[in-house]
């Protein structure tokens, strides 16, 4: 809240009227939100010897 109410120089009571209004579009059914997202994941590399190359029989 501070930095719409410190920031852009909102009352409170404004504050209030915005934050029901988001909440109200966010139960709205109608109105769906897409955004584009990238996942990255990773392992930390295992010890010289312990990996599945090094247990070959």
């Amino acid at each position: 809240m501070a930095p719409r109410t410190r920031g852009h120089g909102w009352t409170k009571d404004e504050m209030q009227v915005f934050t029901i209004s988001v909440q109200e579009d966010m139960r709205d059914p109608r109105i769906h939100s897409y955004m584009q997202v990238y996942v990255l994941t990773g392992r930390k590399p295992l010890k010289p010897g312990t990996g599945a190359a090094s247990r070959t029989s």
